[in-house]
């Protein structure tokens, strides 16, 4: 998990919008290309599970920050 938060910290709001749509097979494919230089050292499997994880915390943040009812604009929720 801490791979996974270190991750989604590194991460920009494009990249975590990306990630939240992702499907599995597209999750095993960041796992391979985009995200494999930043988890170095790691296995295949082990980078699907990180990858996974990372977008686990990309849903929460979105229903979180979603959720307030303090947004008062017009185009992006935060």
């Amino acid at each position: 998990m801490q791979a996974a938060t270190t991750l989604f910290n590194r991460l920009t709001e494009v990249e975590k919008s990306i990630l939240r749509s992702g499907t599995a097979g597209q999750i095993e494919h960041l796992s391979d290309t985009v995200y494999r230089s930043s988890l170095p050292g790691t296995t295949f499997d082990q980078r699907v599970v990180t990858v996974a994880e990372t977008q686990a915390l990309c849903m929460l943040e979105f229903s979180t920050k979603s959720a307030r009812e303090s947004f008062v604009g017009v185009t992006w929720k935060f």
